[in-house]
């Protein structure tokens, strides 16, 4: 945890509360630290929502990383499942010019993982940035917590950061 923030990974307003589920307009202002940490350059795209005009949301919106939630909305106090992380984990890393091979996901609950996030989820296991608990099950529908996207900002900086 402390690394991430003394990489200023961390937005300050996050750095409490780690057992808190994060926010959809939360995992946006630590995704954004993350990517513009990585490229070293601040992200240009933007995409609006009639809900919020949260600079990151936009920004990961314009990038195609987050999208709405229908109806132009993005429902930025909504809640992130551990499924909806796996996939914009890897359009992320697609982004970041680092595309994850594909894979198939070997969990025991794979008939829970929803269709359209059953791709991601084989490809963030493979890749070892997300991993299964209790009886080798992912959960896909489990809430993503403060102090997991925090930790997932950590590993992919150190993975991604321009092959340093």
């Amino acid at each position: 945890m402390n690394a991430a923030i003394t990489a200023s990974l961390v937005p300050q307003f996050l750095q409490t509360k780690y057992t808190a589920t994060i926010t959809r307009a939360e995992y946006c202002a630590l995704t954004v630290a993350l990517y513009e940490a990585i490229t070293g350059q601040p992200i240009a795209e933007r995409k609006t929502f009639s809900d919020t005009t949260d600079p990151n949301v936009q920004k990961l919106g314009g990038l195609g990383v987050v999208s709405g939630s229908g109806d132009g909305r993005f429902n930025p106090n909504g809640e992130f499942s551990r499924a909806e992380v796996a996939a914009m984990t890897v359009k992320l890393l697609d982004q970041l010019g680092q595309p994850l091979p594909p894979a198939a996901p070997t969990f025991a609950d794979n008939a829970d993982v929803p269709a359209w996030a059953r791709g991601a989820v084989g490809q963030v296991q493979a890749a070892g940035l997300m991993v299964g608990g209790g009886d080798n099950k992912f959960a896909p529908g489990v809430k993503y917590s403060r102090e997991s996207a925090i930790v997932m900002s950590k590993i992919l900086w150190e993975a991604y950061r321009g092959g340093q």
